[in-house]
C-alpha cells in the first residue's frame, strides 16, 4: 500500500538532517549509557529481594530444626518436671504392663542442663559450626533455667524476655501457638534468635527453648550463592566486621560512613575509584533502632568491557540509519503532514460531535485517498449506530423509570409488611426473624445479645372501664417511649396485644437492666388521657443467661429458649406486684 510513499520518499532525500542527527546520537549516547547503570541497579534490588529470601529460609530451618526438639519426650520432661536422663534409678516411667524403659533423675545445677543442651547442639549441627550455636531454656513463668551458650559474643536472653512471654500468652488474654524470632547484635557480630513454645503444638506451654544462630562469615557465604554477589557485613557505625571477600586487598574500605545516607536509604550507589555498584539492607532490633546492614556488591568493570567494544559500533550505525530516515522524511514531510491534517480535523469534528465526511479530491496520494474512504464510511457508520443508540437510550429511559415505580411501590409494601398497624413498631413476625438473626451474630462473634420483653399492667381495665380508643392511646404512648428510649439499632416490636419485646444487640446484664428501668420510669412519669400507666417487665441475656444452652446448640431453639426465658421473667414481675423489672438468671428469675 505504501510503495508510492516510500519511492517518493527515497527520491525527494538528497541530504541529511545535520541538526536532528547530532540530537539523536546524544540521545542514544544517554540511553545507551544509563541503561548500564540502570541495569546493574536492577540486579543490586533482585539481589537484595533474594538475600531477604534466603534469611527467610534459614530463619524456617532453624526454626523446624528447634521445632523437633520442642517435640522431644527428653527435653519436655526436663523442662515440665525438672528430671533429665539418666543411667541412675531415680525415676521410673513405665509401659502399660508395667516394665520399666527409661530412667530419670532430678536436676539439682545448671551444670545438668548444659550437658543436656549441648548434647542436642551436637545432634543438630556438625562439631565445626557447634560451638557459635546456643541453645537456651526457659520455664513456664518466663525464666532462664539453662544454656549453653554457644560463642562468647552472644547476647544472653534475660528473664522474662518480652519474646519469652509472647511465646509463653503471658502478655495476652488470647492463647494461641506462637513462634518468634528478632535479629540482635553484640560485640559486632549479628545473631538470629528464633524463641519456641514446648512442646510446639500446646496453646499453654510449660516452657521454651531459644536458638541463637549467628549471622557471620558462613552465613554470608550461603547467601551469596543466591545473590552472586560479594556481601559484607556493617555495624551500626557502618564499620566492615565480616564478609565473603577472602583476600582483602591493599585498598579494600573498612569503614563506609561516606555512604551512610544512602545505605540507611536503601538506595543503590557507585563506590568511588572501584567501579562497584552497592546496596544495603539494613537490620532492626525490637524497638526498629538499625544494629546493622548486609551490603551487596556487585563488580561492573568486566561488563563495562564487554560493552564498550560494541558501544562505538552501535552508535555509528544508528547515526547513520537515523540520517537516512531523516533525510527522506524531511523533504517530504510537509506534503504528509498537510494531508494528515485533513484527516485529524475530521477526527477533532468527531470529538465535537460532528460528523461530516471529507469531500472527493483532497487528497492526491492513493494511500490517503484510500484512508479518506474508510474514513468517509466509518462518518456513516457512526450516523447510524449513534442514531440507534439514542432510540434504545430512550427506551430504557423509560424502562427504568417503570422500574422505579415497581420498586418503591414494593418497597412501601414490604415496610408496611413489617410494621405494626397502630404502634407502628415491628410486628410479631418480623420480631422472629430479627431475633434469629441477631443470635447468629451474638453465637459468630461471641458477643453478648439481651432481649425484653414488657407488658402493660391492667391494660384490660383501661379498655373495659375507658374505652378502647384509650386504650389504643396507650399502646401509642408506649410505643413512642420505646423508639425514644432505645439506641438506633436495637429492634422494639408489638409481640401481641398488649405485650411488647425489645431485641438488645452487644448489650450485656448491666445494660439491658440499666435500659428496662429507664423504660419503666419514663412510662410510669407518662400519664395517658390523665391516667397513670405502669409496666411489667422481664429480661434475659445470651449467653450469660442462658446456661442450659449448648455450645452447638440450633438458632432457632435458642430464639424459643430466650422468648420463654423474658416469658417467666415478665411472670414473676407480675407476681411480685407488678411495675417492676424482673431479670432471668440461669433457671431461675
Amino acid at each position: 500500500m505504501f510503495n508510492k510513499i516510500s519511492q517518493k520518499l527515497i527520491l525527494l532525500a538528497l541530504g541529511p538532517v545535520i541538526f536532528f542527527s547530532l540530537i539523536l546520537f546524544v540521545l542514544i549516547n544517554f540511553i545507551f549509557v544509563n541503561t548500564i547503570e540502570k541495569n546493574f541497579k536492577q540486579k543490586l534490588n533482585d539481589s537484595s529481594i533474594y538475600v531477604n529470601q534466603t534469611i527467610n529460609g534459614i530463619i524456617e530451618r532453624e526454626t523446624s530444626k528447634v521445632s523437633i526438639l520442642a517435640r522431644e519426650t527428653e527435653l519436655n520432661i526436663l523442662i515440665k518436671e525438672g528430671y533429665k536422663k539418666t543411667g541412675i534409678p531415680y525415676k521410673i516411667y513405665k509401659t502399660k504392663n508395667g516394665v520399666p524403659y527409661v530412667k530419670f533423675k532430678k536436676v539439682k545445677t545448671k551444670f545438668d542442663y548444659l550437658v543436656s543442651l549441648t548434647y542436642w547442639k551436637e545432634a543438630m549441627y556438625n562439631q565445626a559450626n557447634n560451638r557459635y550455636r546456643g541453645l537456651e531454656l526457659f520455664n513456664e513463668d518466663g525464666k532462664i533455667i539453662g544454656r549453653s551458650s554457644g560463642k562468647k559474643k552472644m547476647l544472653k536472653t534475660k528473664d522474662y524476655d518480652n519474646m519469652v512471654m509472647a511465646v509463653l500468652n503471658k502478655n495476652t488474654v488470647f492463647k494461641r501457638k506462637k513462634i518468634v524470632s528478632r535479629i540482635e547484635v553484640n560485640e559486632g557480630l549479628l545473631y538470629l534468635k528464633i524463641f519456641v513454645p514446648v512442646p510446639t503444638d500446646s496453646n499453654n506451654p510449660y516452657g521454651g527453648i531459644i536458638l541463637s544462630y549467628p549471622l557471620d562469615r558462613d552465613a554470608l557465604l550461603e547467601i551469596k550463592g543466591k545473590t552472586e554477589s560479594e556481601l559484607k557485613f556493617l555495624d551500626e557505625d557502618f564499620n566492615s566486621k565480616y564478609s565473603t571477600i577472602l583476600f582483602k586487598s591493599n585498598n579494600e574500605i573498612l569503614n563506609y560512613k561516606d555512604y551512610k545516607e544512602l545505605i540507611k536509604k536503601g538506595i543503590p550507589f557507585k563506590i568511588k575509584n572501584r567501579g562497584e555498584y552497592a546496596i544495603a539492607i539494613p537490620f532492626t532490633n525490637v524497638k526498629d533502632k538499625n544494629i546493622g546492614y548486609i551490603l551487596i556488591i556487585k563488580r561492573i568493570k568486566e561488563l563495562q568491557e564487554l560493552e564498550d567494544k560494541f558501544q562505538n559500533i552501535i552508535i555509528i550505525v544508528s547515526i547513520i540509519l537515523i540520517i537516512l530516515i531523516s533525510f527522506v522524511i524531511l523533504l517530504e514531510a510537509h506534503k504528509i503532514i498537510e494531508q494528515i491534517n485533513k484527516l485529524v480535523l475530521g477526527i477533532e469534528n468527531i470529538e465535537n460531535e460532528e460528523y461530516e465526511v471529507i469531500e472527493d479530491g483532497e487528497f492526491d496520494i492513493y494511500e490517503f485517498e484510500l484512508l479518506r474512504k474508510k474514513y468517509n464510511a466509518m462518518i456513516l457508520n457512526l450516523k447510524r449506530n449513534i442514531e440507534g443508540i439514542n432510540y434504545r437510550d430512550e427506551a430504557l429511559t423509560r424502562m427504568n423509570e417503570e422500574l422505579m415505580m415497581v420498586i418503591k411501590e414494593k418497597e412501601k409494601a414490604y415496610k408496611m409488611s413489617i410494621r405494626d398497624g397502630l404502634t407502628k413498631l415491628y410486628n410479631h413476625k418480623y420480631f422472629q426473624e430479627k431475633l434469629l438473626e441477631e443470635i447468629k451474630k451474638s453465637k459468630r462473634y461471641g458477643a453478648s445479645l439481651s432481649l425484653i420483653m414488657l407488658d402493660i399492667d391492667y391494660f384490660k381495665k383501661f379498655n373495659d372501664d375507658y374505652g378502647h380508643q384509650v386504650g389504643d392511646k396507650v399502646l401509642i404512648n408506649l410505643s413512642k417511649v420505646l423508639r425514644d428510649t432505645i439506641r438506633e439499632y436495637d429492634i422494639a416490636a408489638r409481640y401481641g396485644g398488649e405485650e411488647f419485646m425489645v431485641i438488645l444487640p452487644n448489650t450485656d446484664q448491666i445494660g439491658v437492666r440499666v435500659l428496662a428501668e429507664r423504660v419503666r420510669q419514663v412510662v410510669e412519669k407518662t400519664k395517658v388521657e390523665n391516667l397513670k400507666v405502669t409496666i411489667s417487665l422481664g429480661i434475659t441475656t445470651f449467653p450469660v443467661g442462658c446456661k442450659e444452652i449448648k455450645e452447638n446448640e440450633d438458632p432457632v431453639k435458642i430464639r424459643d429458649i430466650m422468648i420463654k426465658q423474658v416469658d417467666e421473667a415478665l411472670y414473676k414481675s407480675k407476681e411480685k406486684g407488678r411495675n417492676r423489672v424482673t431479670e432471668y438468671i440461669g433457671g431461675e428469675s
